[in-house]
């Protein structure tokens, strides 16, 4: 019986040496061609999960990408960040979502479970990009799921390698509309262990978002947090959020729109807008823009009172 566990272990560290150092070889060749050139060429970009994919409509907003993904944690976002930063020197400004799913530790199992793991726009399409230390941590978190994830990798590098289909760019993230509309009337309100829930963060992905930072300052690229428009019944981990942000990057400023919509008409459903509510919400951004959001001393400020100047009746 020992002998033959110690045959079981053996293999198995073989089984993975090999599928890493295949992983290491793939992931070279396509790094090395990669391209995440934007052809309509934006200054500003906003990288994100769900929040911001559903509310900025970048064919509204001018010189703007949405390149945001649902679920896409910073873990994986970083990944495709440090390609679009170096490849498309005309970008200026960068914002970067910010929302539970991304800081609070009740969702940490999200970030390393099988589903966001083996989804197409999960670890498949960004393992070419990832270094040996990052997958590493994927196989430590998550065996069988890297090992689900890995298998579909490589099936996936190989088609890429063969059909010599380098571009990224259309697979990464954008905008994505929902004409649909739920029904909040049985709003249930969370639970008093599901709020205290929010005191703990999920570190090993803010990593990704320092990284993120640290890439910016060295590009010279101005970064902003964005908090994109939620209903107003819905306020989960909002303090907590709040508390990091202003704590751990004083230095970076926070353009703050969760509340600037408030009717119930405009969301899909407590935490995206729908398309009426995003076209709402991005023509607004534009005008921002366009009246020089960006030069303000105190940006919430001009976002609040241009608000009041636009939409009177406070949609």
């Amino acid at each position: 019986m020992k002998t033959f566990c110690i045959k079981v272990v053996l293999f198995l560290t073989i089984l993975v040496g090999f599928l890493i150092s295949l992983e290491v070889i793939l992931s070279w060749h396509i790094s090395s061609r990669a391209s995440f050139r934007l052809e309509s060429q934006p200054n500003m970009v906003v990288f994100g999960d769900s929040y911001p994919q559903c509310s900025f409509n970048d064919s509204i907003i001018h010189h703007f990408s949405n390149l945001s993904y649902s679920a896409d944690f910073y873990y994986f976002i970083f990944h495709k960040f440090k390609y679009v930063i170096d490849q498309n020197p005309e970008i200026v400004t960068v914002f970067i979502g910010v929302s539970r799913y991304q800081v609070i530790e009740d969702l940490d199992d999200w970030l390393w479970e099988d589903k966001y793991l083996t989804r197409r726009q999960g670890y498949p399409l960004y393992a070419p990009l990832m270094g040996v230390d990052d997958k590493l941590k994927l196989l430590f978190k998550n065996p069988s799921g890297w090992l689900q994830a890995n298998s579909i990798s490589l099936k996936e590098n190989l088609k890429r390698i063969l059909k010599q289909d380098y571009d990224f760019i259309d697979e990464i993230g954008s905008y994505r509309y929902h004409h649909d509309h739920e029904n909040f009337t049985n709003l249930e309100l969370l639970d008093s262990d599901k709020k205290n829930a929010c005191d703990v963060l999920i570190k090993e992905n803010l990593l990704y978002l320092d990284q993120m930072l640290t890439l910016c300052k060295a590009k010279n690229k101005q970064a902003y947090f964005v908090r994109t428009p939620i209903n107003p019944d819905y306020t989960y981990c909002d303090h907590r959020i709040e508390e990091l942000l202003s704590s751990n990057y004083p230095e970076i400023e926070v353009l703050d729109f969760r509340h600037i919509l408030t009717s119930d008409h405009h969301f899909r459903d407590l935490e995206h807008l729908n398309s009426s509510g995003a076209d709402l919400f991005s023509f607004f951004f534009q005008q921002l823009i366009e009246d020089g959001l960006l030069d303000q001393e105190d940006k919430q400020a001009f976002i609040e009172r241009q608000f009041l100047r636009f939409f009177p009746s406070n949609l």
